[in-house]
């Protein structure tokens, strides 16, 4: 796969998703979780209301989104929903601090790993497209992006950047939009408990 422009803009939009967990370290934990709520109800309403495909919402949305779903994406959900959904998960069931970060590795990790992995990855994963590179771009990103999130020691913020990449370069069922905060957030709740 090249870095075409419909994968960048997706991949600047996965980054622009960074504002949905720095909005919810404003919020208390159970206005955290309603938004991720109201976030998940909406993309599911959008999920089926685009499986509609003579109505005009439907053909709008293939208007404005369709260059930008991937092809398993037009028959199956869209990579938004699986983050809304990990997102409402990890945020009723972790501390707000580690499912903030967990979300953190994600939206800007993922982007990042994409971005420079198509742009500049030569060693691919054995069975893979991701990318040596790519996977490194996501875990430096990720544990950068990490200190907006102080109140987590420095090494479990490092080990949860790294476990959070090796998830991504890992071919896991469904998408790694659903994966990667919720085992990422697990494993550094787990530690902390340690």
């Amino acid at each position: 796969m090249k870095l075409t422009k419909n994968e960048l803009i997706r991949k600047l939009l996965h980054l622009l998703a960074i504002l949905i967990p720095l909005i919810c370290i404003k919020l208390g934990r159970i206005q955290s979780i309603l938004f991720w709520l109201i976030l998940l109800v909406v993309a599911l309403i959008v999920e089926h209301l685009r499986r509609k495909t003579q109505t005009p919402w439907a053909r709008l949305f293939y208007t404005l989104f369709g260059p930008l779903l991937r092809s398993h994406e037009r028959e199956k959900l869209a990579g938004v929903t699986y983050l809304f959904t990990s997102g409402l998960i990890v945020f009723t069931l972790l501390p707000k601090d580690i499912a903030t970060l967990s979300v953190l590795f994600l939206t800007v990790g993922d982007g990042v790993a994409t971005i420079v992995g198509l742009w500049i990855g030569r060693h691919k994963w054995p069975g893979s497209q991701k990318t040596f590179e790519g996977t490194m771009a996501f875990i430096l990103s990720s544990f950068i992006v990490s200190f907006l999130v102080p109140s987590i020691t420095l090494w479990i913020r490092g080990l949860g950047a790294l476990l959070a990449g090796v998830i991504e370069a890992l071919r896991l069922p469904e998408n790694d939009n659903f994966w990667i905060p919720i085992i990422s957030g697990a494993f550094m709740w787990i530690i902390l408990k340690i």
